[in-house]
């Protein structure tokens, strides 16, 4: 399936690394399986956001599995929140409803939010290329192959 996947990308003019793989560790727990599966993504260039990590994992063995972005509870301890910066890894919030939402996260150090603030989920899809058939996200303004 991956080939396949990665194919549909490259016609879409993005590649693994332009991908975030959202996942939620609560609903399957640290298993070898799990383990193994990020490193394949992580080797085929994808970046990892886990969610929903259990109260039975410690931030170190959240920080093993090496995700780019790590998304932490409203109120985690800022000693969390700096080992993962730390280590390189964003910090991300969701639930932002609100202005104090907002302002508690960035007191907090969040790097990156999700809410209702930032607009309603969005219902359709939209375009992800111009007219030249180039992605809206491809570095060279002229078009031209990097």
């Amino acid at each position: 399936h991956g080939l396949v996947y990665e194919a549909i990308l490259k016609r879409c003019g993005l590649a693994p690394e332009d991908i975030v793989l959202h996942i939620d560790i609560s609903a399957i727990g640290v298993q070898a399986r799990l383990v193994n599966a990020l490193a394949s993504y992580r080797q085929r260039g994808y970046r990892l956001a886990l969610a929903g990590p259990s109260p039975a994992l410690t931030i170190n063995e959240l920080l093993d599995l090496e995700p780019d972005i790590l998304q932490l509870p409203a109120g985690e301890a800022a000693q969390q929140v700096e080992a993962a910066h730390h280590a390189g890894i964003l910090i991300e919030r969701s639930g932002i409803a609100s202005g104090q939402d907002l302002a508690l996260a960035n007191i907090a150090a969040i790097d990156l939010g999700r809410g209702n603030l930032f607009g309603p989920p969005g219902t359709d899809c939209l375009p992800t290329h111009d007219k030249r058939r180039l992605a809206y996200n491809h570095s060279s303004p002229s078009g031209a192959p990097l």
